[in-house]
């Protein structure tokens, strides 16, 4: 899972036990994917994954000395029914002075290969945020072949997962519109007392750029011509279609089963 789930789950959280003067940054997340569950998404990632972690030791090591980081690890994984899982780990360093070698080891290349999926702050936009009675409304200027994409915003809640995003164009540039979460007035809330709105846009490519909207004062810019409805949850994982012989009440009772069914086997819920 990423940093904000999305309709359920949690994110991998790390506790850090290191020698006097040392420091550790927050994990560094990559671009994540919106994952349709059914009618539902989460935010996250398939396959194998690197969350990298900067590591800030304090001046003055002594060369030749040893230095062990030892950190909890607890995070979450799921498909069909969710697995939780918990490690404690540590590493054993020596201190060394900078090598002359700067070929780059496996481990090394695993790194720069994360690193390029973390999002980049986008200052090619002046990014908007307003808030209505129901959606939230994101308007910046720009390409159009820079408008598609996806919006995860970092705070959890904000928005619905599963829902579709519109995107539109206006006459100062686009403007996508996403509805708020289940409790619109917690949302607006949120985003009163942040300022500010702040996630990530990826585009179909799985490129990441951070924004970092500010709220806007005035009325929402008007949209104009209608570029993308957006696609739903379900609509992204359709269920498959029903052979001939049963009614849609059965097909939709069964559905309603298998839903309740997975719900109660993920723990995140």
């Amino acid at each position: 899972y990423w940093r904000n789930p999305g309709d359920s789950g949690l994110p991998t959280r790390i506790e850090w036990e290191l020698p006097s003067g040392w420091r550790a940054g927050p994990i560094q997340w990559p671009t994540p994917k919106r994952l349709p569950v059914g009618p539902l998404a989460n935010f996250g990632y398939e396959d194998d994954l690197l969350l990298p972690v900067e590591i800030f030791p304090p001046a003055g090591l002594a060369v030749g000395s040893e230095v062990v980081l030892r950190a909890r690890a607890s995070w979450l994984v799921c498909k069909d029914v969710c697995i939780p899982g918990e490690a404690f780990l540590a590493l054993r360093l020596p201190v060394v002075k900078a090598p002359a070698d700067t070929t780059l080891s496996a481990e090394a290349q695993r790194f720069t290969l994360a690193r390029e999926r973390i999002p980049k702050r986008d200052s090619l936009r002046q990014v908007k945020s307003y808030i209505t009675d129901q959606h939230l409304v994101l308007s910046w200027s720009g390409e159009p072949n820079e408008a598609a994409g996806l919006f995860f915003p970092y705070a959890e809640g904000l928005i619905l997962p599963s829902a579709a995003q519109t995107l539109s164009k206006t006459n100062e540039g686009w403007q996508v519109t996403i509805p708020l979460g289940e409790s619109p007035k917690a949302s607006i809330a949120l985003v009163r007392k942040a300022q500010t709105v702040e996630g990530v846009w990826v585009t179909p490519g799985q490129t990441g750029l951070e924004w970092r909207a500010s709220i806007a004062t005035g009325p929402v810019p008007a949209a104009g011509q209608l570029v993308s409805r957006g696609l739903t949850a379900a609509e992204e994982n359709p269920a498959p279609k029903p052979a001939s012989g049963w009614s849609g009440f059965w097909w939709a009772a069964l559905a309603a089963v298998l839903g309740g069914m997975i719900l109660n086997l993920m723990p995140c819920v």
